[in-house]
């Protein structure tokens, strides 16, 4: 977090291999937050509340990329305070969020009132897996017509399915076997 405190606009934060504690907040910063190595060497794990949080409207070329996210809260707690998301999207925020592996959280990816009447620019998550997440593996809750992309990403092994409440861009996804 402290990293992202101290960016500016349009700056890359690389992060290098390892398991990294804590929530992350993207603070409303149009930021490249990427792995050196890719997700299965470099992992955000939390122990309280939503793993990384994108919701200040972020603008477009805000970037999450190449990142192990998940839970680290013991289940026990986890039950009692359910809906935690591995990444919340909330508001006219406009990422990118690519090529990770988002798992073992309440939910995987949350993204609720996105909408294009500001920006015309999407939320977008691609290429990503996203699996054994106890609730959802996905949700996404938009008002607008291709506010939300989300392409070519690999989500399974979740207790419901994933939702999609509006109007999003769903194309080439495996979920649970299923081709959408």
């Amino acid at each position: 977090q402290a990293a992202i405190d101290a960016a500016a606009d349009g700056e890359t934060i690389l992060v290098a291999p390892g398991t990294w504690l804590g929530s992350i907040d993207f603070l409303g910063k149009r930021i490249v937050l990427t792995s050196e190595v890719g997700p299965y060497m470099t992992t955000i794990v939390s122990g309280s509340g939503d793993v990384v949080t994108i919701s200040s409207s972020e603008l477009e070329g805000t970037v999450l990329q190449g990142f192990t996210v998940r839970q680290g809260m013991p289940e026990e707690i986890r039950y009692k305070n359910s809906n935690f998301a591995g990444i919340q999207i909330t508001g006219v925020s406009q990422p990118l969020v690519a090529g990770n592996v988002i798992r073992d959280n309440d939910i995987g990816v949350s993204i609720i009132n996105h909408s294009l009447s500001n920006t015309g620019i999407p939320v977008s998550v691609t290429d990503n897996v996203i699996t054994a997440n106890r609730d959802r593996p996905l949700n996404a809750k938009t008002g607008d017509p291709g506010g939300v992309h989300i392409l070519r990403n690999e989500i399974d092994g979740s207790r419901f399915t994933t939702e999609v409440v509006g109007s999003a861009l769903l194309q080439d996804n495996a979920i649970d076997g299923w081709v959408y």
